[in-house]
C-alpha cells in the first residue's frame, strides 16, 4: 500500500474549501487504489491532477486535487486542491511552483537511498 502524504498548501486549500471528511476518504481510497491516478499536467513535472467530487454536487461542480507520485517507494503528494469554480487550470505562476515542488521532493527522496 502506497503512503499518501499532505503538503501544507494542500491543507491549507482544504482548510478554507471545508474539505469534509467523507471527501477526504474518498480521495485517500482512490489513491491509495491508483497512486498515478488522473491526467499529467503539461509542464507539471509529473504532477497530476484528477477531480473529487464534491458532496452533494457531482464532479462536475468539485474539487481539482494536483498530487505528485514518483514511483516505487515514494509517497503520493496532495500539493494542492481547489474549487473547479475557482479556476480551471493552474497559472503559469502556480504550475512552476508545482513543477518546482516535484523536482525537490525527488531529489529529496533520491539523496535519502544514497
Amino acid at each position: 500500500m502506497v503512503s499518501i502524504v499532505s503538503t501544507q498548501t494542500f491543507e491549507r486549500s482544504a482548510k478554507r474549501l471545508k474539505l469534509k471528511a467523507d471527501e477526504w476518504d474518498q480521495l485517500v481510497l482512490q489513491l491509495s487504489d491508483n497512486p498515478a491516478l488522473g491526467d499529467l499536467i503539461p509542464g507539471g513535472g509529473g504532477a497530476r491532477k484528477l477531480r473529487l467530487a464534491r458532496s452533494g454536487g457531482g464532479k462536475r461542480g468539485g474539487y481539482r486535487v494536483v498530487t505528485f507520485f514518483g514511483g516505487g517507494d515514494i509517497p503520493v503528494y496532495l500539493m494542492d486542491i481547489y474549487a473547479k469554480s475557482e479556476k480551471s487550470d493552474l497559472d503559469p505562476d502556480g504550475l512552476k511552483a508545482i513543477r518546482d515542488a516535484c523536482k525537490a521532493l525527488l531529489a529529496s527522496h533520491r539523496d535519502q537511498r544514497l
